[in-house]
C-alpha cells in the first residue's frame, strides 16, 4: 500500500526525531570519553594537535546539542518533505565531524607505545563504535558517517604496527566492524518496517470502519422505512436548537409515541445515564463544529428499568446534524458480525506472519554474533584479557537474553491465536526435573544460592505430558525465584497423588527467600509486560513475559500456576500443578547422577544448509571441532544436489532460503529414498 504525503511526512518527522533523542545521549558520551581520551592519551597527540581535536570534539557536541533544541521548537510547523533534508544534512554532517574526530584518536595507536594507552585507546574507539551501532539505527546513512570514520582507523593503525598480535585483532575487528554494520541495517530495516506496517494497518483499519460504517447505514435506513421496524430517525437543528425524532420510540427509548420534538436538552432528558447525556450531548456539538460522521453505541436504562443497547448513527450537513438509532440489544447484524470477524481473524494472521518474520531477522543475526562471540572465549585460551573477555561474556549474556525474549514473545502471540500446540507422550520426570535443574545451576552458583530439593517417595517414574514445555514451565519459575534472591535459599518441593479415577495430579512448589510483592504487584502477576513498580523489582532485568507464559503453558498442560502467599521482604511460594495420566509404575523418587556427556559426531559426514553465510561458517566451524566432515549449501537446490552425490549421516537444513526453501528440499530428499536424519 503506497503511503500518501502526509503519511509519509510524518513517518519522516518520527524518524529524525528519533535521530535528535538518541543524539542528546551521543553527545554526552562523545564529550565524556573526549577528554577522558585527551587526559590518559593527549600526549600522542602533541600540544597542538589535541588542541585542534578537542575543538573539534566540543564544537560538534555543541552544535549537536544546539540542533536537538531547535528540532523540539521547529518540529510541529514542518509541512514539507523537502524541509526535512536540511534536518538530516545537519546531524550527518555533526555525526560525520564526531566520527572523523574519533578516527583520528583510533589512528594515535599506532603511534602509542606504552600498553596503557593502547588498551585505552582501543577500549574508547570500540566503545564509540558499538555505541554508534546501537545509537544510530533510525538512519543506516547517519550510522556509517560516525562508524566508518571512527573505527576504520583504528582498525588501519593496527594492521600497520607490524606487531602480530595487533595484525589479529585488527583483521578480527574489521570482521566485527562488518557484522556489527550488517545487524544494524536489519535492525533498522525491522524498525523502519514496523513503522510503515503501523501506518498501513491504521490506513486499512480506517477504510474498513467506513466500509462497515455505510453497510450498517444503509441497513438501519431500510429498517426505518418498514412499518415493522425498530428504529427511530432523528434531526437536530443546530442554529435553532430544535431536536426532532419519529419512529419506534418506545423500543428505542420507552416512550409512548411516535414523534419528539423540543430542544436538544429535553430530548436528552429521556437519556436516563448522566454519563450517556454527556456522551451524546458531547459527540453532537463536536459534529456540529467540525463536521464528520457519527458513530457510537450507548447502553441505556429506560424509565421501567431495563437496560437497552442503542446504536447511533448520524452526519452533519450544514446545520442540521442528521441520522438513526436502533435497538441492537436483541438482534444483531449477521453480517457486521460475520465481517468483524473477519477482520479480527486478518488482522490475527498479519500480526502471526509480521511476528515470524521479524523473530527471523532477529534471530539469523543474534545467533551468529552468539556464536563467534563464544569462539572468541575459546580462542583467548588460559591467558585471556580481563576486560576483554568481560566485554565478550556481556554480549554473549545480552544476546542469549535477546533470543530468550523474543521466543517468550513467539510462545505467547501463538497462544493468543489458537496456534500453538502441545504434544504430549510418556516422559521421565526424573530426568526433567535434573535437566531443569542444570539449566539454571550457572545462576544459582553465581548468586551463591543453595536449591533445597524435597521429593516425595511416591512420584511415578513416568508421566503423559510435553517435556519441552514441562521443562520450559520449570524453568521459568525456578529463574524468577533466583533472579529476585539475593540471599538465602530457593526450595523445589514435588509430591504426587492419585484420583479415585486413577488420574495422576503431580505438584511442585518453587518458594524463595527474596524481595517478595505487595498486594498491588500480585493482582496483576500473570498479565504480560507487567512488572511491579518497586525499584528493587525495577533494578533486575525482563520483559514481564515469564509468568504469564507459565501459566497458559500449564493451562495448555491441563494444570496451571497460581501465587500461593507472597509479602515484601519475606519471599514468594509458586505452585505448579498438572494432570499426568496414568502412571507406568512407581519406585522411589531419587535425584540422578548425571554422566558425562560422549562424542558422537567423530567420523560423521555432515551437510549445513543456510543461506547466511555468517551462520554456516559457524556451525561449520563447530561440527568441525567436535570430529564432524562438514560440507555446506546456500539453499535448497544444493543441498538436494549435494546428497546424491556425496554420502551423509546427517543434514542440517534452514527452513526459509532463496531458490529453494527447507520445505521443498526435504520433501525431495524424502521421495528420492534419503532416510537419515534431517534437522530443521
Amino acid at each position: 500500500m503506497a503511503l500518501d504525503r502526509t503519511v509519509a511526512l510524518k513517518l519522516e518527522i518520527e524518524r529524525v526525531s528519533l535521530l535528535y533523542r538518541q543524539n542528546i545521549l551521543g553527545v554526552i558520551a562523545l564529550l565524556l570519553y573526549g577528554f577522558s581520551y585527551a587526559a590518559v592519551c593527549g600526549e600522542i597527540m602533541g600540544t597542538t594537535l589535541l588542541t585542534i581535536w578537542l575543538a573539534f570534539v566540543s564544537v560538534s557536541g555543541v552544535c549537536r546539542l544546539a540542533g536537538s533544541w531547535l528540532w523540539l521548537k521547529k518540529r510541529e510547523h514542518i509541512k514539507d518533505l523537502s524541509e526535512i533534508n536540511r534536518w538530516h544534512l545537519f546531524i550527518q554532517s555533526m555525526l560525520f565531524i564526531s566520527g572523523a574526530a574519533w578516527g583520528v584518536a583510533g589512528w594515535m595507536i599506532h603511534y602509542a607505545t606504552q600498553p596503557e594507552q593502547q588498551i585505552f585507546i582501543s577500549l574508547t574507539v570500540i566503545f564509540m563504535g558499538a555505541g554508534s551501532l546501537v545509537c544510530w539505527w533510525a538512519s543506516p546513512r547517519a550510522m556509517f558517517l560516525v562508524v566508518i570514520p571512527a573505527v576504520l582507523p583504528w582498525i588501519a593503525g593496527q594492521l600497520l604496527s607490524y606487531d602480530s598480535d595487533f595484525v589479529f585483532t585488527g583483521a578480527l575487528s574489521f570482521i566485527y566492524l562488518l557484522m556489527g554494520i550488517k545487524g544494524g541495517l536489519a535492525l533498522s530495516r525491522y524498525v523502519d518496517d514496523s513503522f510503515k506496517l503501523n501506518i498501513e494497518n491504521g490506513q486499512l483499519n480506517l477504510v474498513l470502519q467506513k466500509e462497515i460504517m455505510v453497510k450498517d447505514q444503509a441497513e438501519a435506513a431500510l429498517q426505518l422505512s418498514l412499518s415493522s421496524s425498530n428504529a427511530m430517525g432523528w434531526n437536530w437543528d443546530v442554529s435553532q436548537n430544535i431536536f426532532n425524532c419519529s419512529g419506534d420510540l418506545n423500543r428505542t427509548l420507552g416512550l409512548q409515541m411516535s414523534h419528539f420534538s423540543g430542544t436538544l436538552e429535553e430530548f436528552l432528558q429521556h437519556f436516563h445515564s448522566g454519563e450517556d447525556r454527556t456522551k451524546f450531548y458531547n459527540l453532537l456539538q463536536s459534529m456540529a463544529a467540525n463536521g464528520g460522521d457519527l458513530v457510537t453505541d450507548l447502553r441505556m436504562k429506560l424509565a421501567d428499568g431495563t437496560m437497552r443497547d442503542l446504536t447511533f448513527r448520524g452526519k452533519a450537513q450544514q446545520e442540521h446534524v442528521t441520522g438513526i438509532a436502533w435497538d441492537a440489544t436483541i438482534q444483531k447484524s449477521q453480517d457486521k458480525i460475520v465481517q468483524e470477524l473477519k477482520v479480527r481473524e486478518a488482522a490475527n494472521t498479519a500480526k502471526s506472519i509480521f511476528l515470524a518474520n521479524a523473530s527471523h531477522e532477529i534471530r539469523t543475526p543474534v545467533a551468529v554474533i552468539s556464536g563467534f562471540v563464544e569462539a572468541l572465549l575459546q580462542h583467548a585460551g588460559d591467558h585471556p584479557d580481563p576486560q576483554e573477555q568481560k566485554d565478550l561474556l556481556a554480549i554473549e549474556r545480552n544476546c542469549k537474553y535477546l533470543t530468550a525474549l523474543v521466543n517468550d514473545f513467539l510462545d505467547l502471540a501463538k497462544i493468543e491465536n489458537g496456534k500453538f500446540y502441545i504434544q504430549k507422550s510418556p516422559m521421565s520426570l526424573q530426568k526433567e526435573i535434573d535437566e531443569s535443574i542444570l539449566m539454571i545451576q550457572s545462576k544459582l552458583d553465581a548468586k551463591k544460592l543453595k536449591l533445597n530439593l524435597i521429593y516425595d517417595p511416591t512420584l511415578p517414574v513416568l508421566i503423559e505430558s510435553d517435556a519441552i514445555r514441562f521443562r520450559q514451565i520449570i524453568v521459568n519459575l525456578l529463574s524468577n525465584s533466583i533472579k529476585f534472591t539475593e540471599s538465602g535459599e530457593v526450595r523445589l518441593q514435588a509430591s504426587h497423588k492419585v484420583g479415585a479415577n486413577g488420574e495422576g495430579i503431580l505438584t511442585l512448589r518453587i518458594s524463595d527467600s527474596g524481595i517478595g510483592m505487595d498486594a498491588g504487584t500480585q493482582a496483576h502477576l500473570f498479565e504480560p509486560f507487567i512488572r511491579g513498580s518497586d525499584k528493587a523489582v525495577q533494578r533486575v532485568s525482563g520483559a514481564g513475559l515469564g509468568l504469564s507464559l507459565s501459566k497458559n503453558l500449564a493451562q495448555l498442560l491441563g494444570g496451571d500456576v497460581r501465587l500461593v502467599h507472597s509479602a515484601p521482604g519475606m519471599g514468594s511460594e509458586f505452585e505448579f500443578t498438572l494432570t499426568t495420566g496414568r502412571a507406568s509404575e512407581f519406585q522411589p523418587f531419587k535425584k540422578s547422577q548425571q554422566k558425562e556427556g560422549t562424542d558422537q559426531l567423530l567420523g560423521s559426514r555432515i551437510l549445513v544448509v543456510d543461506d547466511d553465510e555468517d551462520l554456516r561458517e559457524l556451525m561449520q566451524r563447530y561440527l568441525e571441532r567436535q570430529g564432524a566432515s562438514v560440507e555446506i549449501a546456500s539453499n535448497g537446490q544444493e543441498a538436494v544436489d549435494e546428497v546424491f552425490a556425496k554420502p551423509f549421516d546427517l543434514v542440517i537444513m534452514d527452513m526459509k532460503m532463496a531458490v529453494m526453501d527447507g520445505y521443498q528440499a526435504t520433501k525431495i530428499l524424502r521421495r528420492r529414498g534419503f532416510q537419515k536424519p534431517i534437522i530443521a
